[in-house]
């Protein structure tokens, strides 16, 4: 059985003076949902977390891009020329997947801040944005050549 969190952020934040929803109100220096969002995030008893969030502040209550990830189930080594120089330990080791999700000022600011990147998700992160990892999917293939194109044609 899933636990979902669902945090109700469609206060309007009139009576706190706001032009904006009191989820946004400065807590801390912070927005105050991003407190919400973290204890939930922490909590062992979550799975998931929804935002009911007012009508046009959908894409602000997002404060992570997020990126799929698969854990990786090899050896990994790291190698000099055609010398083994360590085996690397996997604990903390995953695979990046796409489709990355990101709010829309994010992505585009990393963007356009240049730099060397193998995803969206390294870009925003040297940019200085936080990347939340979720569970992945091991049929979201990343097609390189022609026997991942093929193996996806079998699954259609």
């Amino acid at each position: 059985m899933a636990v979902w969190a669902v945090i109700a952020a469609a206060g309007r934040g009139e009576r706190l003076g706001l032009d904006r929803p009191k989820v946004f109100a400065k807590l801390g220096g912070r927005p105050m949902l991003a407190e919400s969002l973290e204890r939930f995030d922490a909590s062992d008893w979550v799975d998931s977390i929804v935002v009911a969030a007012p009508p046009d502040w959908e894409e602000p209550v997002i404060l992570l891009g997020v990126v799929p990830t698969l854990p990786i189930p090899d050896t990994v080594k790291r190698v000099d020329g055609d010398q083994v120089a360590e085996t690397v330990d996997r604990e903390q080791l995953v695979v990046a997947q796409t489709p990355q999700a990101f709010i829309w000022p994010v992505l585009r600011d990393a963007v356009a801040s240049g730099g060397a990147a193998t995803d969206c998700a390294s870009l925003v992160e040297a940019h200085g944005g936080r990347i939340k990892a979720v569970e992945g999917d091991p049929r979201l293939v990343k097609i390189t050549d022609r026997s991942d194109l093929e193996l996806v044609e079998r699954w259609l």
